[in-house]
C-alpha cells in the first residue's frame, strides 16, 4: 500500500518561488518587462538586418553616412 502525503510533506519537498506564488504583482510585472526587453534585445538585430532586404526603397532613405577625417599630419 502506499503512503499517502500531507500537503505539508509536499510544502516541504517542493521548491517555492515567489514569482508563481499569489500577491506579488509588481515582481511579476517587472521580471515580465526585462524578459521582454531582453527577447528585443535579440531579436532586433535580426529584423534590422533584414530590413534593407524586405524594404530596399526605404532603406535608401535611411542610409546611414560615415564621416571619415583624413589625418594631414601623415
Amino acid at each position: 500500500m502506499q503512503k499517502r502525503i500531507s500537503k505539508k510533506e509536499v510544502n516541504d519537498r517542493l521548491v517555492s518561488d515567489k514569482f508563481f506564488s499569489r500577491g506579488n504583482l509588481i515582481l511579476k510585472l517587472r521580471q515580465s518587462i526585462l524578459t521582454l526587453l531582453g527577447w528585443g534585445g535579440v531579436i532586433f538585430p535580426f529584423i534590422w538586418l533584414q530590413f534593407p532586404f524586405i524594404y530596399p526603397e526605404k532603406a535608401k532613405k535611411n542610409e546611414f553616412f560615415c564621416l571619415f577625417r583624413r589625418n594631414s599630419n601623415l
